[in-house]
């Protein structure tokens, strides 16, 4: 009893459910609107226009973007520089220490 009841239940479902012919006459009188020629003039002028629109806020940011990318890298190039000053200072710094100390070990050695 609950088979044929889970059954009934899943048929009227479907039934129920299903697509009716209106949605059909609906998408053919929808494609007799669009081959229009007057219709799809303005459905093309209306997508020129969001096309040019699109490009330039596109463009615009993109711009944007790379004005942006170009300063993180200038940033970037000045904070390498700076490490490799700091760093060649040091040995610089370091040779000088040791010049130093060969001078010192070198009077030792003569007296």
């Amino acid at each position: 009893m609950k088979k044929l009841l889970l059954l009934l239940f899943f048929i009227s479902n479907v039934a129920g459910f299903s697509q009716t012919g209106d949605s059909v006459k609906k998408v053919k009188q929808l494609k007799r609107l669009i081959s229009a020629d007057s219709v799809a003039k303005k459905i093309q002028d209306l997508k020129y226009k969001m096309d040019t629109a699109i490009q330039i806020s596109d463009s615009n940011q993109v711009s944007e973007s790379i004005s942006r990318n170009f300063d993180g890298i200038l940033q970037w190039q000045k904070q390498q520089k700076a490490k490799e000053k700091r760093s060649a200072w040091i040995r610089i710094c370091f040779g000088i220490i040791l010049l130093g100390i060969l001078v010192v070990g070198m009077r030792r050695r003569k007296k």
